[in-house]
């Protein structure tokens, strides 16, 4: 069963992390169609601090450029959004 039951997928990693996350999602029914959509690093860019409260405030912004974009362009709202860790 393919799952195409996600708006938006973030993931904090490295190219090294992507790739074993693009497996893993694959293996339980993502469509590769559907991998490039993944936003990783997430979080705006120019955000170099690597503390907790850095990214948690990098990545906030970010999914509110999203939601904000999503508004603008007449996309219904984000249901869920999921991040992983």
């Amino acid at each position: 069963m393919l799952r195409d039951d996600f708006a938006y997928f973030g993931l904090i990693g490295s190219k090294t992390k992507r790739v074993k996350f693009e497996r893993r999602l694959m293996e339980r029914g993502v469509a590769a169609e559907r991998l490039p959509e993944i936003t990783c690093p997430i979080g705006v860019e120019g955000i170099v601090d690597k503390a907790p409260w850095s990214i948690a405030m990098a990545v906030t912004a970010q999914l509110l450029r999203v939601k904000e974009m999503t508004g603008r362009l007449g996309v219904p709202a984000l249901k869920r959004v999921r991040t992983a860790v």
